[in-house]
């Protein structure tokens, strides 16, 4: 047992018995993949600003038109 008993009690808890705290979840940007760090639980950043959110909304929109969007 040894060393490893002691591991086993800890478990998935810190050293102390407390939950560690994984922190904010950051996820890149869709326009420069810049961390964008999420504050929202329900509905997700994927833009760091409406700017690139709009940037690119509109080069899908023209890839879509010269492309065919077959």
């Amino acid at each position: 047992m040894g060393e490893f008993a002691h591991q086993n009690q800890q478990g998935r808890h810190g050293q102390q018995g407390q939950p560690q705290h994984r922190g904010p979840v950051v996820v890149p940007c869709k326009w420069c993949h810049k961390p964008v760090a999420q504050t929202r639980r329900w509905f997700p950043k994927q833009y760091c600003g409406r700017w690139h959110k709009w940037k690119h909304r509109v080069t899908e929109i023209v890839g879509e038109v010269l492309g065919g969007g077959a």
